[in-house]
């Protein structure tokens, strides 16, 4: 019976808007809910507020308000779901209550209940109302998180002839600090038709300021022309540096079409030859991401890349060398490479130069000439990352054609220099071992193959001799050899303390009240910030708590990469970190309907999108497993779905389906062998076919050595060291 009247008084809370109803609500509350009965786990409220179900929260919260908890942790948390829940059932009145009753109890985060009270005015279109507490939130110290959403609710909201006065004042007051709130395009020229509807002064130089700071192509062209304008009117002329400084942010952007129109045009109005020659040796870097070669040849030949933009003749070489090279003019290019040496022999052009020469001959299949390029590498420039491909190469040429002492001198060149990283050191050694023991050296082998396992036991490389078949492994009997037991700080981590522990509560504070995106901002800033391995370790099993497994692959980049290179595979925080399972009901769900190892599904999920649900490639491909429209099309169309909007591949969910079911079938086509399924659905099931008939009868390490694709090459690695990992991770319960 009580519950059936408490849901009766929620409804009237919901469905009766006036002041009245809101002030009985809670007397009536009070009468019939007992004082003392039991909180709902907050992990259910949280879900509950997660999945929408808005009404469900208010049900499940109201009687903790009003019976007064001495919870006062539980009361502030749920205030705020409250505050959140009647917002987004656009009952103002009741989210504004609860975000002032929530932030009376809080003396912690008061700009926390400040920011949702201004959302809740600009969402009741209360925008005046909303002014007082923007100011409020632009007081010093301005918080990083809200000015980024102020700014955004700034060109939402008071954009229009009603509201621009409103903002105009605010923004006025900014006006001489600009890089806090005037550094945005739009916001801007919203301060700038203020500064007209009031009829008053608009400060110039702001114009050069939104000049600098281009967003995209659109905005570029917009402040292009008013600054055009401006000149016309003498009104004001940007400096050198500021032209570089533009060209600069607009290379940043990529837009390297516009860049190769604008540089042209305003070159003349730099009157600086440093300035100028920088200016130069950006448009030579456009023309050529623009593919524009000849005309880069037709420049230099004309003087004009000297006359006009006075680019340093190093520049103008190495980059009339690269034009040369991609028209195939490989003479040419080698003569512009001994004019660049003859300039100047210490130029740092020098090694790239070097490393294209030797790759234009792969390309032409010509062998013998590439060698000649990646020896002189090797001899110029030893111990650089040119050197250390170079002998990869010669490695690998002398290999194909069975000279394994040749290239074993070579592998034993390359382990000289001390620059190398663990994977590339760990293939140098697996591929030493396997030369060693074709040439009957099966001591020295072995002994290089435990040096493999003892100091890089994780890598691909590894893994690589472990599938090896067991007459080699046993042969050489390294089996056995365990890595080293060693002490890392997160064996026995630290907790937070003092300062670090204040930031850790405010970080999971966040999270325990669904603001994630809010959470994650201020934990990233703060671990860069501190760097201290109990804020990285906490930061951690928070991310990993509240599903930010895309973020936490962040901090195991930056902090634990290299441990777990040589930590032992167990089912412990660390490997857990940077092996989640996200997702694993509807992966488990689609591993019996398409007969996939579903940790086949998670290797290809973590080395897509490292597990960012919202993912989008340069190539357009979506979602978890990165799925581009054609390929999401007809596998939706086999599976009798629909897809009628594409961004419905960044449901996690459907992405999986249409995922796994396309993994599936290339499964299916290429014989259930990991290395040929990642490589179709890397580089597409033609090529692999190809690649397949080409050299598919090579052994899986050489087969894999030989796809001509290094973002391939690179690709099939890293799934098959992934799926590896998650095997012995989560042997127990697999």
């Amino acid at each position: 019976m009580k519950r059936l009247l408490m849901a009766a008084v929620i409804s009237l809370i919901l469905w009766i808007p006036n002041t009245q109803a809101q002030r009985s609500h809670t007397r009536l509350l009070k009468k019939t809910i007992p004082a003392q009965s039991p909180l709902p786990p907050w992990s259910e409220v949280l879900k509950l507020y997660k999945q929408r179900a808005w009404k469900h929260v208010i049900l499940q919260l109201t009687p903790v308000v009003a019976a007064k908890t001495n919870d006062q942790e539980y009361r502030k948390r749920a205030w705020f779901l409250l505050g959140q829940s009647y917002l987004a059932l656009k009952e103002y009145q009741y989210a504004q209550t609860s975000f002032r009753t929530g932030q009376k109890l809080d003396n912690k985060y008061p700009n926390l209940w400040t920011y949702h009270q201004m959302r809740t005015y600009l969402q009741s279109s209360e925008y005046e109302k909303a002014i007082p507490l923007i100011k409020a939130l632009l007081q010093p110290p301005v918080n990083a998180f809200y000015l980024k959403k102020i700014k955004a609710n700034i060109k939402n909201f008071y954009n229009t002839q009603e509201t621009i006065p409103l903002i105009y004042p605010v923004l006025h007051a900014f006006a001489s600090q600009p890089s806090l709130l005037l550094h945005d395009h739009e916001i801007i020229n919203i301060y700038a038709k203020g500064a007209s509807f009031r009829k008053t002064a608009f400060p110039q130089q702001l114009y050069i300021t939104q000049w600098l700071h281009p967003e995209n192509r659109k905005t570029a062209e917009e402040s292009d022309t008013k600054i055009e304008e401006l000149i016309n009117q003498k009104l004001i002329r940007p400096t050198a540096a500021q032209y570089l400084k533009r060209f600069n942010a607009l290379e940043k952007l990529k837009l390297y079409r516009y860049l190769t129109q604008v540089i042209p045009k305003q070159i003349h109005e730099i009157n600086n030859f440093r300035i100028r020659a920088q200016v130069g040796n950006i448009y030579l870097r456009t023309l050529f991401k623009e593919k524009r070669y000849n005309k880069i040849l037709e420049l230099r030949k004309k003087n004009i890349l000297t006359n006009q933009y006075k680019a340093f003749q190093t520049s103008q070489l190495f980059w009339s060398m690269r034009s040369y090279q991609r028209l195939n003019r490989l003479g040419s290019a080698k003569r512009m490479l001994a004019q660049l040496e003859q300039t100047n022999p210490a130029s740092t052009w020098r090694p790239t130069a070097y490393r294209k020469m030797a790759e234009s001959y792969e390309v032409q299949e010509n062998e013998k000439r590439a060698g000649i390029w990646w020896k002189k590498v090797t001899k110029a420039f030893p111990g650089t990352k040119e050197a250390e491909v170079a002998y990869w190469k010669m490695t690998w040429l002398r290999y194909r054609h069975k000279r394994y002492s040749d290239a074993l001198y070579y592998v034993n060149q390359a382990l000289k220099h001390q620059t190398l990283s663990p994977e590339v050191l760990a293939k140098f050694l697996y591929w030493k071992g396997k030369l060693q023991y074709l040439l009957g050296k099966k001591k020295e082998a072995a002994q290089t193959l435990k040096g493999l396992q003892r100091n890089w036991p994780n890598t691909y490389y590894n893994f690589r001799f472990l599938s090896q078949p067991a007459d080699w492994v046993s042969s050489i009997n390294t089996l056995g050899t365990p890595p080293p037991q060693r002490t890392l700080w997160h064996s026995d981590p630290p907790p937070p303390l003092g300062k670090i522990k204040e930031l850790t509560n405010r970080h999971e504070f966040l999270f325990m009240i669904g603001e994630n995106e809010h959470a994650v901002f201020e934990l990233q800033k703060d671990t860069k910030k501190h760097h201290k391995y109990a804020i990285i370790w906490k930061s951690s099993e928070l991310l990993y708590e509240y599903s930010e497994f895309h973020e936490l692959q962040t901090l195991i980049s930056d902090y634990y990469l290299l441990d777990l290179k040589k930590l032992p595979i167990e089912n412990q925080r660390a490997w857990q970190f940077a092996y989640p399972r996200p997702y694993w009901p509807y992966i488990q769900k689609q591993s019996k309907k398409t007969k996939l190892d579903p940790y086949w599904i998670l290797a290809i999920i973590r080395e897509e999108s490292r597990y960012d649900p919202m993912a989008l490639s340069v190539a357009n491909a979506r979602g978890l497993m990165q799925l581009i429209s054609p390929t999401a099309k007809q596998v939706a169309r086999q599976q009798k779905v629909r897809l009628k909007n594409i961004n419905r591949l960044y449901d996690p969910s459907f992405n999986i389906l249409l995922g796994s079911s396309y993994l599936g079938k290339l499964a299916t086509r290429f014989g259930n062998e990991l290395i040929y399924a990642a490589g179709g659905y890397n580089a597409g099931p033609h090529r692999m076919k190809k690649w397949r008939k080409s050299f598919g009868k090579l052994p899986m390490d050489e087969f894999v050595e030989s796809i001509p694709f290094r973002e391939t090459r690179n690709y099939v690695k890293r799934v098959f060291t992934t799926y590896t990992i998650y095997k012995k991770i989560y042997a127990d319960t697999n």
